[in-house]
């Protein structure tokens, strides 16, 4: 079927607000799916409304707090807006809830090195690099922090 939703907006993510469904990749999440409002957090940062997002991704997160991916995302927002100690709280919040977090613990480690908090930040990317050796920021973030803390 050519005018079918589905053959244009499988590919990404694409709120369509008239029948409430978030499209991800090649599947569709009603609300009531614990993903839907996740989804939803992360298309209203995309689309500039971080705040939304907070508030859309704080109110899934009561819900469902063992996801930590919605702390992350609150993190990477917070840390876009300079609010550099929200930003480490939900940072910690999701490194704890998974401990393979990898992308949590680097960007704790860019938070807490805002923050100026060296120590803290090389253990963060530390245990990043530790579980995820082959990623290239890590490495990045573990060589300059390893620098910055020689001068």
């Amino acid at each position: 079927m050519p005018g079918c939703w589905w053959r244009w907006l499988w590919n990404g993510i694409t709120l369509l607000p008239v029948s409430g469904v978030v499209q991800t990749g090649t599947r569709a999440l009603a609300p009531e799916h614990p993903g839907w409002h996740f989804n939803l957090g992360e298309i209203q940062m995309l689309e500039g409304k971080p705040d939304e997002a907070v508030a859309t991704l704080s109110a899934a997160l009561e819900k469902h707090p063992r996801v930590g991916s919605g702390q992350g995302l609150i993190g990477r927002i917070r840390l876009r807006q300079g609010r550099v100690g929200e930003a480490v709280e939900a940072f910690q919040k999701a490194a704890a809830v998974d401990r393979w977090d990898w992308l949590s613990r680097n960007e704790l480690g860019v938070a807490l090195y805002q923050a100026g908090r060296l120590q803290e930040a090389l253990a963060a990317v530390e245990d990043a690099y530790w579980i995820n050796p082959g990623d290239a920021g890590v490495r990045e973030n573990l060589a300059a922090l390893r620098q910055a803390l020689k001068k």
